[in-house]
């Protein structure tokens, strides 16, 4: 089905890490045309192609936070590991989705794994 494409795109392939994915850049991807991709979008995950992506990469973002080996690894480099241009765009949608900031976050997960041992 064409959410297997979308779902594809996103597993396998890791479009949304390209700091410089649009919509016809990752409908191509999938196999899709962008009109197409931009009404699965809407009508199954209830996103628009921008929200989609970010939320892509904050859950990347919040992988490589709470990962043990990149510990040593700084948020900026991580930011653009994600996917993210910009440190402040970052910042402000990092916040948003999770109600805190990258280092609250990589800090909180340090203490629930070290609490968690």
């Amino acid at each position: 089905s064409k959410i297997e494409l979308v779902e594809r795109a996103i597993n396998e392939q890791k479009v949304y890490l390209e700091n410089n994915i649009n919509l016809d850049r990752f409908a191509d991807a999938a196999g899709l045309k962008p009109r197409v991709l931009s009404l699965i979008l809407h009508s199954h995950y209830k996103l628009n192609f921008f929200d989609f992506i970010n939320g892509l990469r904050v859950e990347e973002a919040k992988r490589l936070l709470a990962a043990p080996e990149m510990e040593s690894v700084s948020i900026l480099d991580i930011l653009h590991q994600s996917g993210f241009n910009s440190q402040s765009s970052f910042q402000r949608i990092f916040k948003r989705a999770t109600g805190c900031t990258p280092s609250e976050y990589r800090r909180n997960a340090r203490i629930s794994s070290d609490t968690a041992q």
